[in-house]
């Protein structure tokens, strides 16, 4: 994933950079391409597609637009999917607006957008409100409630709303600006910057049959990227292009304001419920119910990456050469207490009451605090040539290399070594991935009607940098 030919990928878990409803406003984009057959060294880092969007840029002309979206709440339907009774509110405002213009006529022009989106939507949480809702669930609302009197009066869960329906409104904002000088008649620099936040409350569950309202924790994100690109032509045939981006990010799961403290234990309870059918009267259905904390929470990250990428497009003749480099420099330091709060499980309501745990699991770090620091290293080098092979047959030849190497090492689990003969501590790199391609492209009669396209090569993939942050 590229913005304006630099990294606009998430290098923890892959996906986009922002984790909202958008990661640029759609004003700000000029044009986009989603690639599913190129064979372009200059595309990297990924074995299958790759989307890359181009930015907007101001002219001589001042102009702008304004934009509102909004769907009610009364345009909803007033039952959810069941039938029920809907109690809380549906409904999405996002509105925005863009201008650009000349700062210096022929010289300096300037584009700005802003976009925000404001959405509510209900939250459903274990809500009974009929018969067919318990054999949905598979537990009766008296079972439930018997838990909740008991967690509530012994263990500490709050007075305030644990099951039902709930509102939760999300709120997403993003602002471009971008700046485009024409130092002189060979130099042209752009300067552009993206910043986006993303608050989504009430979001990330756990993997209880049932789990309290205080068990569901709110997600936050935060997102700056500012680029450099200075474009140079160096003769009448030779041009180069260097980009360098510094893009941050910030990503934090947060617990539930109802918990007392960050990192609480969670209890799991069995309970069980009757269902009695005419042919098993006797019937029963059991579920896990949770409270107090969750495994995934607290957990933040932060990511800082260096993009140095540069370009140099030469043509000689019917010849068109293309070649450069692609770096990046990445740093990632994730907060990781998966597991490390602890869980009491009981077997049944009875022994949630009388305070009697069938068992007791956590998770450890090795030393010290949680937190997993990396530092990536990915290089690349690319050449290729162009040129018409044929009448209508275009054909692209080219080579590239990516390196991707860790500069330090995970952390060392003696146990692991001992019982297992496997050591953690590894300090992963790839060296190997010369990627040669190829590809053919012809133009049946030259109308521009029937294109046939033939490519073959070598593609190295990125590997998720998060498969080294479990290694505490």
């Amino acid at each position: 994933i590229t913005l304006d030919g630099v990294n606009a990928r998430n290098q923890l878990t892959a996906g986009e950079i922002g984790r909202g409803p958008y990661t640029v406003s759609i004003e700000a984009i000029r044009e986009f391409e989603v690639v599913t057959n190129s064979y372009d060294v200059t595309q990297g880092r990924q074995a299958g597609g790759a989307l890359n969007a181009v930015t907007k840029a101001g002219t001589n002309e001042l102009s702008g637009s304004a934009f509102v979206y909004h769907r009610n709440d009364k345009l909803a339907s007033q039952f959810d999917i069941r039938g029920n009774d809907r109690t809380q509110d549906f409904y999405n405002y996002q509105w925005g607006f863009s201008l650009g213009g000349p700062i210096i006529k022929n010289k300096m022009h300037f584009f700005m957008a802003f976009d925000r989106q404001d959405a509510g939507d209900p939250v459903f949480i274990t809500d009974i409100n009929s018969p067919d809702d318990e054999r949905r669930l598979g537990v009766k609302r008296d079972t439930l409630n018997k838990a909740l009197d008991i967690v509530r009066r012994l263990y500490g869960v709050s007075d305030a709303q644990q099951v039902g329906q709930f509102s939760r409104k999300t709120v997403a904002n993003t602002i471009f600006a971008r700046i485009d000088w024409q130092l002189n008649n060979r130099n042209k620099l752009t300067i552009r910057n993206n910043f986006t936040d993303w608050t989504n409350p009430l979001s990330v569950n756990d993997n209880s049959n049932i789990n309290l309202a205080e068990v569901y924790s709110d997600f936050t994100s935060r997102e700056n990227s500012i680029l450099a690109s200075l474009r140079t032509a160096i003769n009448p045939t030779t041009t180069n292009e260097l980009k360098v981006q510094f893009q941050h990010a910030e990503r934090a799961f947060l617990p539930n304001s109802q918990l007392p403290l960050n990192n609480i234990p969670r209890g799991v309870v069995r309970i069980t419920s009757p269902f009695p059918t005419e042919s098993n009267p006797n019937a029963t259905q059991t579920r896990t119910l949770q409270f107090g904390g969750q495994r995934f929470t607290p957990e933040t990250n932060v990511e800082n990456q260096l993009h140095l990428v540069n370009t140099t497009y030469l043509t000689k003749g019917k010849y068109q050469y293309t070649f450069g480099t692609d770096n990046m420099f990445t740093y990632l330091e994730t907060l990781l207490s998966n597991e490390q709060n602890g869980r009491f499980f009981f077997d049944n309501l009875q022994d949630l009451e009388n305070f009697k745990a069938s068992r007791y699991a956590r998770e450890v770090p090795l030393s010290g605090s949680p937190l997993v620091t990396q530092s990536v290293i990915d290089l690349a080098a690319f050449a290729q040539v162009e040129f018409e092979l044929a009448k209508n047959l275009q054909a692209v030849f080219g080579v590239r290399y990516d390196v991707t190497a860790f500069t330090k090492a995970a952390a060392y689990n003696p146990i692991l070594d001992q019982e297992l003969g496997i050591r953690s501590d590894n300090l992963p790199s790839d060296w190997n991935n010369i990627q040669p391609r190829l590809q053919m492209t012809w133009n049946v009669k030259g109308k521009n009607t029937d294109i046939l396209k033939f490519g073959a090569g070598l593609f190295s993939a990125q590997p998720h940098y998060y498969a080294q942050v479990n290694n505490i």
